[in-house]
């Protein structure tokens, strides 16, 4: 499932402030599909390759960044089906550390609205 960024070529919200790293890239591109999660909502999970396509990441930045999400309960991970070996991923909703970014997230596109509507230079 590729995601449509709805950003066009304008940098995301995350990038806009805080430069671009892959953590950021990862988080931009799962960040809008927590708040669709569900118990199995298979909508909400992607695969290396979808997040790859999507962000422009090599396999070692993408593992590096999950690993460091693993170590602070950031993000969940399955087997896409029980005889592969290809694992999906998808924000821990449920994690303090996620529902704060969620949280500046949502600020930081309120203020780009907000300085959209008032300049849209």
């Amino acid at each position: 499932m590729k995601q449509k960024n709805v950003y066009g070529d304008k940098p995301r919200p995350f990038e806009k402030v805080l430069g671009d790293t892959p953590e950021l890239r990862i988080l931009n591109e799962l960040l809008p599909l927590a708040g669709r999660m569900t118990v199995d909502n298979d909508e909400t999970y992607l695969t290396f390759e979808e997040i790859s396509e999507n962000t422009g990441l090599e396999s070692q930045e993408f593992f590096v960044a999950i690993t460091w999400f693993r170590q602070f309960e950031m993000i969940l991970t399955r087997h896409k089906n029980e005889n592969e070996e290809v694992h999906e991923y998808a924000l821990n909703k449920n994690s303090p550390v996620v529902q704060s970014i969620a949280h500046f997230d949502n600020a930081l596109i309120n203020v780009m609205l907000k300085n959209f509507q008032g300049n849209p230079t």
